[in-house]
C-alpha cells in the first residue's frame, strides 16, 4: 500500500487479518483494519473505507487506543465528506478532534482541524473555514512540523481565493517550506 500497490495491498491485509485471526493478536488486527480503510480511501472507494473505519473505530474504541481510534474517525469523517454526508461526516471529525487534543498529536490534530475546514467550507461558511485552517497552522507554526505547515498554508490560500493577496503570501510561505 505504500508503494501504491493498493489491489494488492488490500489483498494482503486480508491475508494478514486471517493470521492475526490465528494469533488472537487482537490490538494488530484493529489496527489493520484501519490500515484497509486507508487502502479504500486512496482507491476513492468510499463506501468499504467508511465500513473499515467504522469497524476499526468501534474495535479501537473497546480496545481503549485512542490514538489509534482518532485516526479511524477522522477517516470516516474524511469518507463521509467525500460522499457529502455533511452531518455525519462533522461528528466524526469532531469526536476525532477532541481525542487528538487529549493525546496532545499536534501535528495530528492540526490534520483534522483542516477536514473540518474543508467540510466548513463545503457548507459555505468561509469565515469558519478560514479560522480553523488558521487554528490548524497555529497549532504547527512553532513546531518541526513542515509537512502540517505546508497543507495548512494550501488550505488557507485556496480559502483566500477572493482575496489574492493573502492567498499569495500563503502560497509564497508554502514554496519556502516545500
Amino acid at each position: 500500500v505504500l508503494l501504491g500497490h493498493f489491489a494488492r495491498g488490500l489483498t494482503a491485509f486480508e491475508h494478514a487479518r486471517r493470521l492475526f485471526e490465528t494469533l488472537d493478536a487482537q490490538a494488530d488486527a484493529n489496527v489493520l483494519m484501519l490500515d484497509t480503510g486507508d487502502a479504500y480511501m486512496a482507491l476513492n472507494r468510499y463506501p468499504e473505507a467508511l465500513a473499515a473505519y467504522r469497524e476499526a473505530s468501534a474495535r479501537l474504541r473497546e480496545a481503549g487506543m485512542p490514538y489509534d481510534q482518532a485516526r479511524a474517525l477522522w477517516g470516516a469523517g474524511t469518507a463521509l465528506l467525500a460522499q457529502s454526508q455533511l452531518d455525519a461526516a462533522a461528528r466524526a471529525l469532531d469526536e476525532a478532534t477532541d481525542l487528538f487534543r487529549t493525546t496532545g498529536n499536534l501535528a495530528l490534530l492540526s490534520g483534522v482541524l483542516l477536514e473540518r475546514s474543508a467540510l466548513l467550507a463545503q457548507r459555505h461558511d468561509i469565515a469558519g473555514a478560514r479560522s480553523l485552517a488558521a487554528q490548524a497552522l497555529a497549532f504547527v507554526a512553532s513546531q518541526d512540523l513542515p509537512v502540517q505547515q505546508f497543507y495548512a498554508h494550501l488550505r488557507l490560500a485556496d480559502l483566500h481565493r477572493q482575496d489574492l493577496g493573502a492567498a499569495e503570501r500563503h502560497l509564497d510561505a508554502a514554496r519556502r517550506i516545500a
